[in-house]
């Protein structure tokens, strides 16, 4: 099994896996030109995140999901006694596969089993050889290399709250409007560690002089919006963490600007 983007993080998948009272399978979401006939196919709730129903290679028609199961189960201790049993009740060789046993263990034994899904897909499930290993590391290699990411930008524009505020009895609920004259924007970039970059004018952390020091806190305060940033990554990876979503190891920088006044 081979991940396409070669940065896969057991780590989070563990931890995922302990915050669990039950089994884990992991799954992707099927390109298009695969064939749901050749892949495990899981059915899951989007709510507790529990596959509802497991189809080894399913006939045309039988599901609409094309979430595809992968080579990567995490069993409980107390799950392991079901091996015996399985095999009792599948005495044929043909019968004894693995795609076999989470179908019997979804399906019929109805243990709680949850999904958790990788953002990238899966190469060389099944028989293969070291050829097809070293010919699919080389082909991401030189993908890697010759189409490096490009940046990504988004912009938000101030909100001019009329009624209510997400922090009080409103629940969330406001009267509010946009004005697009003032905005904030953020920018992402690919990078071989996670950089945050503070702003120039409101993370200043070198000045010319303690005279420049008073002049643009006094102005400006202490506060910008990099710490925003950092609850915002922080917020990103909680929520993956929850919703079952693993991320890769891939890093970025980040970076942000406005011209939103600070006295708003």
């Amino acid at each position: 099994m081979l991940c396409a983007d070669q940065n896969f993080d057991i780590a989070q998948v563990l931890r995922f896996f302990r915050s669990k009272g039950g089994e884990l399978a992991i799954y992707y979401e099927m390109e298009e030109g695969e064939e749901t006939t050749s892949r495990g196919i899981v059915e899951v709730c989007p709510v507790t995140h529990r596959i509802t129903r497991f189809l080894e290679k399913p006939n045309a028609g039988l599901t609409g999901s094309r979430l595809a199961s992968v080579v990567f189960y995490c069993l409980r201790r107390q799950t392991l006694p079901c091996l015996a049993q399985f095999l009792d009740l599948h005495p044929c060789a043909e019968d004894r596969m693995l795609g076999r046993l989470w179908e019997w263990l979804v399906n019929e034994e109805k243990l709680p089993v949850f999904g958790m899904k990788l953002p990238t897909g899966f190469q060389l499930i099944g028989q293969v050889g070291l050829a097809d290993y070293t010919k699919w590391l080389a082909h991401y290699s030189a993908k890697q290399q010759e189409s490096p990411g490009k940046p990504i930008t988004s912009r938000s524009y101030a909100r001019i709250g009329l009624m209510g505020n997400p922090s009080d009895g409103f629940n969330g609920k406001t009267i509010a409007m946009t004005i697009a004259n003032f905005w904030a924007e953020v920018t992402l970039t690919e990078s071989q560690t996670l950089v945050l970059v503070p702003h120039p004018l409101n993370d200043p952390t070198e000045f010319g002089s303690l005279q420049d020091l008073y002049c643009i806190s006094r102005k400006e305060g202490y506060l910008g919006g990099l710490r925003l940033l950092q609850a915002t990554c922080k917020k990103f990876y909680h929520f993956c963490s929850k919703q079952g979503i693993a991320l890769s190891k891939q890093n970025f920088t980040l970076k942000y600007d406005t011209n939103i006044p600070r006295q708003v």
